[in-house]
């Protein structure tokens, strides 16, 4: 179904465009804020908007973009990362000024902060016009899809997480909330379910973002494929995993009711500082190119067209963009720091800016970890 969508694409460009209604799509992952990555983007001129500098045009040059906004927001206190994250709303204009339009906010780490935090960084989100879902000042707001109209094709985009690092979170009917649907309570899953079929029955597209996985694995359970599924089943046309901070692989889905569902199972990080391969100059360099902190460098821009044509609406044109977070020494000053690019994997092989000063004297060998990282990820990753 997929090619012969692609065929129609490309013979019939001029006149299927012409009455289509079409909406560009670009999907990436966790916006992370460790606390030395934002001690880095707020050491420099650009302030958090360093960490979208390469990705910025492609964002902005589409119709949506989609994150997972790992982070709370609270300006009333300090920055801080792991466990208990905490950005400024500086972070979520920066992202709104990336070109990205829609956020999860429904994660592990949604409340990290507290209630206040959830509230904080909805009102950080609506006040730069974002589309969010997956948290609310009520619980009823944070189960409840959001329904929106984009160049003549209704879409629904609902969010929930799985886990809450064990943070207790009592449900109010007056108190900010994170929609946990726990992936083993089939009463949980047969509820989120339930209101992605009311999304669907309302809207001509479905937008399913469930933050669910084990971490750094490389492959999704079955009992959580299985999961998945049964959420495609139920009505989303598109759903976004992320939780893993790893790449899993990318796929069609034929729902019962004979849609292509397209699921990324893990979309892993955007932009983080767990990227930890080079640390070390003196490490084993076998170990490194399959290692855990160099999976977690791995970050995908994966596009994709929502055509709606003669009342049906279809994922159409699916390509990605391999990126690798690069970590390297900034100094600003008297001071030094971890800084992090994102950069196209094949230009940072093709490059010949990358010095050993920069990285720790291991600028060669990121050339050949970049370079094995790419082969593996349209191995296992770019199957579709």
């Amino acid at each position: 179904m997929k090619k012969y969508l692609y065929v129609i694409c490309a013979v019939f460009a001029v006149n299927y465009c012409s009455y289509a209604q079409i909406v560009k799509f670009t999907v990436i992952g966790d916006i992370m804020a460790h606390d030395n990555l934002q001690e880095f983007a707020l050491a420099t001129p650009e302030g958090y908007s360093v960490l979208f500098n390469t990705t910025r045009d492609i964002f902005l040059s589409d119709d949506i973009t989609f994150a997972n906004l790992e982070v709370p927001i609270r300006d009333d206190r300090d920055i801080s990362g792991f466990p208990l994250f905490n950005a400024k709303s500086g972070l979520v204009k920066a992202v709104k000024e990336a070109g990205i339009d829609m956020l999860s906010l429904a994660n592990n780490h949604s409340i990290d902060q507290g209630y206040e935090g959830i509230s904080s960084t909805i009102d950080a989100v609506e006040r730069e016009g974002l589309i969010y879902a997956g948290t609310g000042k009520t619980p009823a707001e944070a189960k409840k899809a959001k329904i929106f109209l984009k160049n003549g094709i209704t879409f629904g985009f609902i969010a929930a997480t799985f886990y809450l690092n064990g943070i207790y979170m009592k449900e109010k009917e007056d108190a900010p909330y994170a929609y946990l649907v726990e992936i083993d309570n089939t009463d949980d899953i047969d509820e989120f379910c339930e209101r992605i079929r009311q999304t669907k029955a309302a809207t001509d597209f479905t937008i399913v973002s469930y933050h669910f996985g084990v971490e750094y694995s490389r492959k999704p359970l079955d009992s959580h494929v299985k999961v998945v599924e049964k959420l495609a089943n139920s009505g989303g046309d598109l759903i976004l995993g992320h939780h893993p901070h790893v790449l899993h692989e990318i796929k069609y889905f034929k729902t019962t009711d004979g849609r292509n569902s397209l699921i990324f199972y893990s979309l892993g990080n955007f932009i983080s500082a767990q990227a930890r391969y080079l640390g070390n100059p003196d490490a084993d360099p076998e170990k490194l190119y399959d290692s855990l902190l160099t999976r977690t460098a791995e970050s995908l821009v994966a596009q994709f067209d929502v055509v709606k044509l003669d009342g049906r609406t279809s994922i159409v044109n699916v390509s990605a963009i391999p990126f690798f977070n690069m970590r390297y020494v900034y100094k600003s000053g008297d001071k030094t720091y971890d800084g992090f690019e994102l950069r196209r994997m094949k230009d940072i092989i093709a490059g010949d800016d990358l010095s050993d000063d920069k990285f720790r004297k291991n600028a060669k060998l990121f050339k050949e970890i970049v370079l094995y990282r790419l082969n593996e990820i349209f191995k296992n990753i770019l199957k579709f």
